[in-house]
């Protein structure tokens, strides 16, 4: 099982209506409670990601902020993704730290945007489209 697949299994979880179970879920791969926080207060795209990959198997990074995903994995080159690798996003208005990690889907060129599924997507767990000249890493879970 990779971790978009975990991800898949729980599409449509918002961050306040399924606030409950979106706690439960992260608390329960938190290692010393470096994921367990509340989705409604603090962004969490990077904490969904470490549960699912940790819930897939792997170890994810165990921080919550998305740009601790550039260095975890295999580097993959963008025109070698594959459906379930990590992206990392890095927009024009973040600090350094900042940005957005999530689940490749597809990309469509035609329009130069990326299809992802992700958490904290819209407040969700959701599939959305982002920009592609803001994916900074690809990588692939080892």
């Amino acid at each position: 099982m990779a971790g978009i697949d975990v991800a898949r299994k729980f599409l449509g979880l918002q961050q306040v209506r399924n606030n409950r179970e979106l706690r439960a879920l992260l608390h329960s791969q938190a290692i010393n409670g470096d994921i367990a926080i509340d989705p409604a207060t603090t962004s969490w795209c990077a904490a969904w990601v470490n549960f699912c990959e940790r819930e897939a198997g792997f170890h994810g990074t165990g921080l919550l902020n998305a740009q601790s995903f550039k260095t975890y994995g295999q580097k993959i080159d963008p025109d070698d993704a594959k459906e379930g690798d990590i992206l990392v996003f890095h927009f024009p208005f973040d600090s350094d730290w900042q940005g957005h990690v999530t689940y490749f889907e597809s990309w469509d060129d035609a329009n130069n945007t990326v299809k992802c599924l992700g958490g904290n997507q819209n407040h969700s767990v959701a599939e959305s489209n982002y920009i592609q000249d803001y994916v900074t890493d690809v990588r692939r879970s080892v």
